[in-house]
């Protein structure tokens, strides 16, 4: 949760306010005073990796263990379990799944549909289902 004098991670030129992305566009716009930004085409182009390719290179190692932070006490420790209780005073913990064996991305692409757009290209593909219920 940010605090109210933090300053967004992407400020609106005209209000100060965060921009939002806007899916089926290439800009960032404000919701409380509607300005638009441009989001800047990347400088080098952004390659597509085969999943199929990275899924076949052997591992080096072991998957490791989840990492768990107590919001409680501040202690750190180490399980195979997804949640658990501190063991040094009991507050709940859900794992940290950050970092690890986790693929970085190099870009990130915007939506080429707005909801619309996707609403509608759903509705044709369920219409080309002969089992799919037609709505």
């Amino acid at each position: 949760m940010s605090s109210p004098t933090q300053t967004p991670a992407h400020p609106c030129q005209g209000c100060g306010a965060s921009v939002e992305y806007t899916p089926g566009t290439l800009a960032l716009r404000c919701p409380y005073c509607g300005f638009e930004q441009r989001i800047a085409p990347p400088a080098r182009p952004v390659r597509e990796f085969s999943y199929d390719a990275f899924l076949a290179k052997p591992r080096v190692h072991a998957l490791a263990p989840n990492r768990f932070t107590c919001p409680g006490c501040g202690a750190r420790t180490e399980s195979d379990a997804l949640s658990r209780a501190c063991q040094f005073c009991g507050t709940p913990l859900v794992a940290d799944t950050a970092g690890g064996d986790q693929i970085a991305p190099e870009a990130v692409l915007p939506f080429a549909l707005d909801r619309n757009g996707a609403r509608q290209a759903l509705r044709t593909w369920v219409r080309s289902r002969w089992f799919a219920r037609a709505g």
